[in-house]
C-alpha cells in the first residue's frame, strides 16, 4: 500500500516503505516536503506553493509526471541530504553541488537505478563526508562530481561503473588513494588539490578513452609506474602543475632509480655526508643492508624505503617480501607518537635513552626460520601502507629483524596476507607511505594511558595492549564488536580519538568518557561523546573532556571492512588510542616567540 495521501498539507510527509511503490503523488510529496524543511533556502522560491508544479523552476516532470531532473545547485540549502530523495525512482540528473550539505550521503540515493548525472560538493560542500556503496547499483550514472568534501575512502562497489565518463574529486584533502579502477567509458578525471593522494588509481592505463587527466597541486603525488603516463599521453592530456612528473625507465634497476626519486622528491642528500660502514656478511646469512637513500627522507613525511627483498628458506627472492631499515621505522613511530608511546611497547626494563637496539626491536624478535606472516601470536606489527611505485594501497606485516639478532639486517615485511602476495610487489628502491605515521602541521598528540582493557572479546585472545601502534592491532571476538577503554591515573584533558578504523556508516563508533572519581560501573556515569573527523583523528565535537577514562566501541570489526588491517589468515587488526587538544604548528608559533623577543 503506498503512503496516505489524504492527510491534511501541515501533517508531515511519510515516504513508502517501497520504492516500487512511488509515484508521481509521492514525488510532488517528496519535494514538498524538503522544501517546507528548508524555508531558508531558494527551494521556496523555485518551488512556491501558490503554484502549480508546471511552472516550478530547477525541476523536470516527464509525462506522467515523475520527477526526472532535479537541478538545485546553489540554492542555500543546509543539513544533511534527504533520504526520501531515493523514493525519486525515475530521476535521471541529480544536480546538488555548492550547497552547505553535512554528513555522508545518503544510502538511499542507490535506489535511483535511472540516474545519469550526480554532482554534490563543490563550493561550501565541504561539510560532506563519504559516498554510499550502493550507488554501485547506478549502472547508468556517467557523470558523478564529489569535489571539496571531506571524502576519504572511495568505495570499491563505484570502480566499475560501465558508463562513468566524468569524475571529479577535486580538492578531497583527506584522500589518500583510489581502489582499482575500471571505467571503460572515462573521458575526464580530476583529483587536483588532493592534498595528501600519493598515488594513481591502479587500472588507469586501461581508461583508453581517456582525454583529460588533472592532478594539479597533489604534492605527495610521485611514483608513477613506468610507462604509464607515457600510454596516457597518446590519447589523454594531462594537467600536472606542481607535481614533478618522473617515471623510471621500464628496463632501469630500481636501485638505480631510487637516488634520484629520492633527489627529485626531497631534496640532495648532502655533500659531506658520511656513507655508513656495510656490516660484515655473517656465515650462510641474506646480504646485509647497504647505506641506501633512506636517510633523504624526512621522518615526518611517513615514507621508507624498501632496502632489498628477503625470502623463507627454499623460495625464491622474488619481492614478495620486503626488507628495510627496523631502527628508522622506530625512530619514524617516536617522531608520530612520541618517545612515552614508544616506550609502551617494549616489555623490556626502560634504558635511559632510546638506542638503536631497542628502536629496531619494537615488535619482538623474530629468527630467520619464522613462518613469518601471522601475527595472531602478536609478534609484528600491522600498519598501513601505500607502495608508491604501484599505487597498491592495503596493510603490511612488519617483523623486526631478518636474522633475529643483528639489526644490521633490518625488518621484515609483506602485504598481509602473505600467502595472497605476489612477484614483484616490492622492489629495491620502492617507497612505502604510511598515512599513519606522518607528522601533520597540526597534530593531536598522542596520550598514553595508565592502562587499555578490552570490554569485550578479542580475536585470538589477544590483550588490549595490541591495539596501540605499533603492535598487530585488535578486532572483536569472531569480528564481532570491539570495545577499549583507556584509563589514566588522575584527570586529563582529552580531544578525541586517533585510529586507522575506516570512519563509515558500516563501521560506527561510539565514544564516552567518565569524569574524576565516578563509578565505571554504573551505566549513568558515562558521558556519550559527539564526534568528528579532523584530519586523521576522531575529535570530539564540542571542547576537549577532562576526564579519567574513554571508551571507544565499534559495533563491528568486520574484517572485509577493515581495508587489509586484519585477515583471517595472519590476524592484525585496528590501532586506536586517545590523544590530546590540537597543538599549534611550530612554524606559526615561531613569529610569535620572535615578537615577544623583540
Amino acid at each position: 500500500m503506498g503512503p496516505c495521501l489524504s492527510t491534511p498539507p501541515s501533517a508531515p510527509f511519510e515516504p513508502p516503505f517501497d520504492p516500487g511503490e512511488c509515484t508521481a503523488e509521492t514525488d510532488l510529496a517528496v519535494l514538498e516536503s524538503w522544501r517546507d524543511s528548508q524555508p531558508k533556502s531558494k527551494l521556496a522560491e523555485w518551488w512556491p506553493k501558490d503554484k502549480d508544479k508546471s511552472q516550478w523552476q530547477r525541476v523536470t516532470f516527464d509525462g506522467a509526471g515523475r520527477v526526472i531532473v532535479v537541478g538545485v545547485h546553489i540554492g542555500g540549502i543546509t543539513g544533511v541530504i534527504p533520504a526520501d530523495l531515493g523514493l525519486l525512482t525515475e530521476l535521471h540528473g541529480l544536480d546538488l553541488h555548492a550547497n552547505a550539505f553535512e554528513g555522508p550521503v545518503p544510502k538511499q540515493l542507490g535506489q535511483l537505478t535511472k540516474l545519469q548525472r550526480l554532482t554534490l560538493g563543490g563550493p561550501g560542500g565541504h561539510g560532506l563526508t563519504s559516498l554510499p556503496k550502493e550507488l554501485g547499483k547506478c549502472k547508468d550514472l556517467s557523470i558523478l562530481m564529489f569535489a571539496n568534501t571531506q571524502l576519504k575512502e572511495f568505495p570499491n562497489e563505484l570502480c566499475d561503473l560501465p558508463k562513468l565518463k566524468g569524475l571529479d574529486l577535486s580538492y578531497c584533502r583527506e584522500l589518500v588513494r583510489l581502489p582499482y579502477v575500471n571505467f571503460p567509458e572515462l573521458e575526464n578525471l580530476n583529483i587536483s588539490g588532493c592534498d595528501r593522494l600519493v598515488a594513481l588509481p591502479e587500472g588507469l592505463v586501461s581508461c583508453h578513452k581517456l582525454k583529460t587527466l588533472n592532478f594539479e597541486f597533489c604534492p605527495r603525488l610521485t611514483g608513477f609506474p613506468p610507462g604509464l603516463l607515457g600510454e596516457l599521453k597518446k590519447h589523454c592530456e594531462i594537467h600536472h602543475k606542481g607535481v614533478t612528473i618522473e617515471e623510471a625507465p621500464k628496463n632501469a634497476p630500481a636501485a638505480a632509480a631510487a637516488p634520484k626519486a629520492a633527489k627529485a622528491s626531497r631534496g640532495a642528500v648532502p655533500k659531506n655526508a658520511v656513507p655508513k660502514n656495510a656490516p660484515a656478511q655473517a656465515p650462510g646469512a641474506i646480504t646485509p643492508l647497504t647505506n641506501l637513500p633512506d636517510e633523504a627522507d624526512a621522518l615526518e613525511t611517513g615514507c621508507l624505503r624498501v632496502l632489498g627483498v628477503w625470502h623463507r628458506p627454499g623460495e625464491p627472492a622474488d619481492g614478495k617480501f620486503f626488507r628495510f631499515d627496523a631502527t628508522r621505522l622506530g625512530k619514524m613511530l617516536v617522531s608520530r607518537f612520541g618517545e612515552a608511546h614508544f616506550r609502551s611497547l617494549s616489555a623490556e626494563s626502560q634504558p635511559d635513552k632510546l638506542n638503536h637496539s631497542r628502536l629496531a626491536k619494537f615488535t619482538g624478535d623474530a629468527e630467520r626460520d619464522d613462518a613469518r606472516g601471522d601475527v595472531k601470536s602478536g609478534k609484528g606489527a600491522v600498519l598501513r601502507c601505500v607502495n608508491k611505485r604501484s599505487g597498491k594501497a592495503s596493510a603490511v606485516l612488519l617483523f623486526d629483524v631478518a636474522m633475529g639478532e643483528d639489526i644490521n639486517f633490518g625488518g621484515v615485511g609483506c602485504w598481509n596476507p602473505p600467502a595472497l602476495a605476489a612477484a614483484d610487489d616490492f622492489k629495491q628502491g620502492d617507497v612505502l607511505l604510511f598515512p599513519d605515521l606522518v607528522v601533520e602541521d597540526k597534530r593531536f598528540p598522542a596520550l598514553v594511558p595508565n592502562s587499555v582493557a578490552a570490554n569485550t572479546g578479542t580475536g585470538w585472545n589477544r590483550p588490549a595492549g595490541d591495539a596501540r601502534f605499533g603492535r598487530c592491532g585488535l578486532v572483536g571476538d569472531y569480528w564481532k564488536a570491539l570495545e577499549l577503554e583507556f584509563t589514566f591515573d588522575k584527570d586529563t584533558l582529552v580531544a578525541g580519538l586517533y585510529t586507522d578504523a575506516p570512519t563509515t556508516d558500516e563501521m560506527p563508533l561510539e565514544v564516552a568518557v567518565l569524569r574524576g572519581d565516578a563509578d565505571a560501573g554504573a551505566a549513568e556515569n558515562w558521558q556519550k561523546i559527539e564526534t568528528k573527523t579532523v584530519g586523521s583523528a576522531r575529535v570530539f565535537a564540542a571542547e576537549p573532556v577532562s576526564c579519567r577514562r574513554v571508551r571507544a566501541r565499534w559495533a563491528t570489526t568486520d574484517l572485509h571492512k577493515l581495508g587489509g588491517l586484519n585477515t583471517a589468515r595472519s590476524g592484525g587488526g585496528i590501532h586506536a588510542h586517545p590523544v590530546g587538544p590540537a597543538a599549534a604548528p611550530a612554524a606559526a608559533a615561531a613569529p610569535r616567540a620572535a615578537a615577544r623577543r623583540r
